[in-house]
């Protein structure tokens, strides 16, 4: 969720941006892209389509506009994420602040419905692994618990 424009510019910045063309803009975005990509290994990342017809498809023909559909996208992916269907884009919020209180929150949600995915594998992991164990099954937590003690003497544990 990086495509809310003040929380990636300072404002001098963002506004100079707006004020570019659109083909200007993209190509700014994708070059600090790809620098961001080649500045460490194992990074990667997708770079925004230049062609600007492809664009105004989609009534996009500003830099504010193709802000403004990212965090739209953004907003259907955490609505994606968290219920696991994407809305009707009629339903969209109307203003930046709506938008990104909307995306944060499914953002949020997604996260907790992925917390309590994985808190319920670890539960169906550890109990299948108890059923396996009251099975008389030797896995390997079994063993390793079964392995005898290093043998030792009284002496070396009191020395005199």
């Amino acid at each position: 969720m990086n495509n809310f424009p003040l929380d990636n510019y300072i404002l001098l910045e963002y506004i100079t941006n707006m004020n570019n063309d659109l083909a200007t803009y993209i190509a700014d975005r994708n070059a600090k892209t790809l620098e961001w990509v080649n500045a460490g290994k194992g990074r990667w990342a997708t770079t925004l389509v230049e062609d600007l017809d492809h664009w105004a498809e989609y009534g996009i023909h500003t830099p504010l506009q193709l802000d403004w559909y990212l965090a739209a996208c953004d907003r259907h992916q955490a609505c994606k994420d968290a219920y696991g269907y994407k809305p009707y884009w009629g339903d969209m919020p109307t203003t930046d602040a709506e938008l990104k209180a909307e995306t944060v929150e499914l953002d949020r949600e997604a996260r907790e419905a992925y917390e309590d995915i994985r808190a319920q594998d670890e539960a169906d992991r550890a109990e299948e692994e108890y059923q396996r164990q009251l099975a008389g099954e030797h896995t390997p937590a079994v063993k390793e618990a079964l392995k005898p003690s290093p043998s030792f003497t009284i002496g070396e544990l009191c020395p005199l």
